[in-house]
């Protein structure tokens, strides 16, 4: 999974650092992670993700967390 915000790479490696409005969800990822050896996180710089970006914004700007299916 590519992302563009190395402070949510740090959450995701540095559980003690993440917001506790997304405690549950950080808690089902990092089951998934451990389930699977093919999820890995890689950083993007801005701007050669717009899909990240978009979502990123639209993320900041919602008061609840958005989800999404593909």
């Amino acid at each position: 999974m590519e992302l563009e915000s190395q402070v949510v790479l740090n959450w995701l490696d540095y559980p003690l650092t993440r917001p506790w409005k997304w405690w549950d969800y950080f808690e089902e990822l990092d089951k998934l992670m451990s389930r699977s050896d093919i999820i890995h996180f890689k950083l993007v710089p801005k701007g050669e993700n717009s899909m990240a970006a978009s979502l990123a914004t639209l993320g900041i700007q919602r008061n609840e967390v958005l989800k999404a299916w593909w």
